[in-house]
């Protein structure tokens, strides 16, 4: 075995004592000659630089007669840089096992990693440790994180690669045959069948997106195969054999077999790799006739004891009532703040280990008062400034997407409670738009920078030791005009209008360059939570109601889980390539194994009742929440959408999830 080249790229680095923590990009090709693989992983690699500019490496190996390109691009956050690819000895040629990883292992089943420990160097050395297929699988159904990953074990010639089971991390792969039938098929953790239904029909071309759905298993077209966190111009071989580019599904794990070129598909819901989550609650509230919110209060009574014992499914879950007076949390809300704190703190505050800091989920029990609460950190935060000032100059900078809508306020509020005082970048995007621009005023006041200002004023009365930075990210019409090749090109294999104005939207909001306090800014955050995942679980969408008026109910349980069945497809990946182009990490509390397992165990009406107003019934339990948290303006404000709220897609979007883009 040889190495055929190996190039690094480094930037300077000082150690840190803390946990390492990294973001990367990463990619894989298979080709059958070695100056084919140089070229294509070449390719590859300066289209990952971006997504991880302080260091990169990529190898050419020859194993089992075939030429494999690894390559990876490091985002440094903290601590001694992790190095990747990831090989089992000093020098490639001689390493058994490689891995390149783009992910967070915050535990490993119930196993909490320590703040101390490599999550990189923990997946790649419980992989390195496997026997065979099934210890493989093993691991990976028992991390608990996102991840998207590609691992080579040289000894048996096997590639392995695939993503979470939720989809958040991107990758995406030319050469992959798509299954039949188009619209793929998923299979839950109780073995039955849901549709995964299409986005848009689209033509064959290389970088066009087949249908979400299955990926055919048996050898390879063309004897050809790329791997890549965001899509590249590879050097294909010549002839119609190579399939477009499409999104890996996260319906599994996938292992191809480099002396033969199969390609196997492990699914999740299987016993090998069973679901991290339990099935979503489908029992049907009995609704009286004139529903509303006193039927609902009625129905909701009648679910108590179902809202209790998924409240108390586990041991960390507290013991509360159904209800109680005002400025105190029912169980349902309450088992719901436990987790969406715990997974922000696993988030941004991994500086300190959650259950040997006294700062875990089981300081909210035997009380239900947000009052007694506050009291109880504002405590915890004299007792411990200097300890705090001491950990934020360590602690990475961190930003927030934040609309000054229900999920962000939510969002913002707990990282306040979880971070030491200090400061918290919060990006609000508008867009020039002259034909939604009030008669007078400002152009950028858009929706969401007017309800960003006012829940900026919740904010800084509720955390008055913390320092919000409300950082106003004003784009252009000229600019947007720009911007919008790079964009489509980080897209792609996904090309519909929805895509292309989500996709300008989250990028300059994620960029962090405007106005703070009327001055130019650059925010120095290389995190950046965002609330995606909330309105899949708790009918945020206008759709919901849709499906509620015409299906009933069980329309409605029908289409949270066709949301959550597809949000890999639909949402997570293009998200993340978008994002991660400016050198970021998403991170996305709401779709914490642990919330989305607490919140699929919840009766219905404890989470919505759409048959109240909208701004009141969607997202009904996170509205108690944000209450809690003392951002009363959040608590009352409708969705929207975030092009339509910064008035990116304002003029566009209209039914535009079907349309493709046609734009060059």
């Amino acid at each position: 075995l040889s190495l055929s080249f190996s190039r690094t790229f480094f930037l300077s680095q000082k150690p840190l004592s803390r946990t390492v923590a990294t973001m990367c990009g990463i990619g894989l090709v298979v080709c059958e000659s070695e100056a084919a693989c140089e070229q294509n992983a070449a390719l590859l690699a300066a289209e990952l630089l971006p997504r991880g500019p302080d260091f990169q490496r990529t190898l050419v190996l020859n194993v089992c007669g075939r030429w494999v390109g690894l390559s990876a691009s490091v985002l440094h956050l903290r601590g001694a840089i992790t190095q990747q690819p990831v090989c089992s000895e000093e020098t490639p040629q001689t390493s058994s096992h490689i891995l390149v990883w783009n992910g967070e292992a915050f535990a490993f089943g119930s196993q909490e990693l320590a703040h101390d420990q490599n999550d990189t160097r923990q997946v790649f050395e419980r992989l390195r440790a496997c026997r065979g297929d099934a210890d493989v699988l093993a691991v990976l159904a028992s991390v608990r994180g996102p991840f998207a990953l590609v691992f080579l074990d040289r000894t048996a010639g096997h590639v392995w690669f695939g993503r979470d089971y939720f989809g958040r991390r991107s990758l995406c792969a030319l050469g992959l045959a798509a299954g039949e039938p188009a619209a793929g098929e998923r299979v839950d953790s109780e073995g039955a069948e849901s549709q995964h239904p299409t986005s848009t029909a689209q033509s064959a071309t290389q970088t066009d997106s087949p249908p979400a759905g299955e990926i055919r298993e048996g050898p390879l077209a063309a004897g050809f195969l790329a791997l890549s966190s965001v899509c590249f111009e590879a050097a294909v071989p010549p002839g119609p054999g190579v399939p477009a580019w499409m999104e890996v599904p996260a319906e599994g794990m996938f292992k191809l077999d480099l002396r033969t070129l199969a390609l196997t598909r492990h699914r999740w819901g299987t016993a090998a790799l069973p679901v991290p989550i339990r099935p979503l609650n489908c029992e049907l509230p009995i609704m009286p006739a004139g529903a509303g919110a006193s039927a609902r209060a009625e129905a909701v009574q009648g679910t108590t004891d179902s809202a209790t014992a998924a409240a108390n499914s586990e041991p960390l879950d507290d013991q509360h009532a159904a209800a109680g007076p005002a400025g105190s949390l029912g169980a349902a809300a309450t088992g719901l703040l436990i987790r969406l704190e715990h997974a922000v703190r696993l988030r941004v505050g991994q500086m300190q280990s959650v259950v040997a800091n006294g700062a875990g989920m089981d300081e909210w029990e035997g009380s239900t008062s947000a009052v007694e609460e506050s009291e109880r950190e504002s405590q915890r935060r004299a007792k411990s400034e200097h300890e705090g000032k001491e950990r934020s100059m360590s602690l990475p900078p961190v930003g927030l997407l934040f609309s000054g809508g229900l999920d962000s306020a939510v969002l913002a509020a707990l990282m306040a409670r979880v971070l030491p005082p200090g400061p918290i970048d919060l990006f609000n995007v508008a867009f020039e738009n002259i034909r939604s621009a009030p008669a007078a005023g400002n152009v950028y006041d858009v929706p969401d920078r007017l309800a960003g200002r006012a829940s900026l004023a919740d904010l800084r009365a509720a955390f008055p030791t913390h320092t919000f930075r409300f950082v106003e990210i004003n784009v252009t019409a000229a600019e947007l005009a720009t911007l919008k090749p790079r964009v489509r090109r980080l897209l792609r294999p996904h090309a519909t209008v929805m895509d292309e104005s989500i996709g300008c939207a989250l990028w300059c909001a994620a960029r962090g360059a405007g106005t703070l306090d009327g001055q130019p800014y650059v925010s120095p955050a290389k995190i950046l939570v965002v609330g995606m995942g909330a309105d899949e679980q708790l009918g945020g969408y206008g759709r919901h109601r849709t499906a509620l008026r015409a299906r009933g109910l069980a329309g409605l349980l029908a289409e949270i889980a066709r949301d959550m069945a597809r949000i890999a497809h639909r949402n997570l990946g293009r998200d993340d390539r978008v994002i991660a182009d400016h050198g970021k990490e998403v991170r996305t509390p709401f779709l914490d194994e642990s919330v989305v397992d607490y919140l699929n165990g919840l009766p219905l009406l404890d989470k919505m009742d759409l048959t109240m107003p909208r701004g009141l019934g969607e997202k009904l339990i996170l509205r108690d929440v944000v209450r809690a948290l003392g951002m009363h303006t959040a608590a009352a404000l409708p969705k929207r959408a975030i092009q339509v709220g910064g008035w990116v897609g304002a003029e566009k979007d209209s039914g535009a999830n079907t349309h493709t883009c046609t734009h060059t």
